[in-house]
């Protein structure tokens, strides 16, 4: 079911649903990486979501998978 549109792009719930979810995860590394004292890393993280933003969905989606592994190497690698 479409919700409105963005220009031609018709924009739903499922749209809504996955970058509420992107937003969730991006607030969870940016404060897990301030927890560490790497503001400088967060604050390149957030640029490149303002940045981003203007994006497709699909590159939101491949950014937040990537991420996740970045997340995951910088939990092993720190231990």
């Amino acid at each position: 079911m479409e919700l409105f549109r963005i220009g031609l792009l018709p924009v739903t719930w499922r749209d809504v649903a996955d970058i509420a979810l992107l937003g969730t995860l991006l607030y969870a590394v940016l404060r897990w990486l301030y927890r560490l004292n790497l503001l400088g890393v967060a604050l390149l993280l957030l640029s490149m979501a303002i940045f981003l933003k203007l994006a497709s969905l699909i590159e939101l989606v491949a950014l937040a998978f990537f991420l996740r592994q970045v997340v995951g190497l910088l939990a092993i690698v720190l231990g």
